[in-house]
């Protein structure tokens, strides 16, 4: 009975951990992915150069380690603002990156996507 006890112990607790590690791993994932997808997304709208997705994706995950800061925060209102300043400057870089004919294909993909 004892050796049922603790192989049943002993199972749940590697369960367990295998949980906790595969949830590390997307957690890990999922803010890479973020970073990948969103970067694929302006390429997709303004065909960046390699160098732009470059400075966009350090950028990006500064913006992301803001985010997180932000999450912190107890008040809402200063998460608020803290996200949105995170935003703002990662929209003025590559607003400052960005070539004349990216920054008018970026407008009108914005426009449209509010539109619908």
């Amino acid at each position: 009975m004892k050796t049922i006890k603790l192989s049943l112990t002993l199972v749940l607790f590697l369960l367990c951990t295998y949980n906790l590690v595969s949830q590390d791993k997307k957690n890990s994932s999922t803010k890479a992915s973020l970073t990948e997808i969103t970067i694929e997304k302006i390429d997709k709208d303004v065909q960046l150069t390699d160098s732009q997705k470059t400075v966009l994706k350090e950028w990006f995950d500064v913006r992301v380690k803001k985010s997180k800061e932000a999450d912190k925060k107890s008040n809402e209102k200063e998460k608020f603002e803290f996200k949105k300043n995170a935003a703002d400057e990662f929209y003025a870089t590559l607003d400052s990156m960005l070539t004349p004919t990216q920054k008018e294909k970026f407008k009108q993909k914005q426009e449209y996507r509010k539109k619908n």
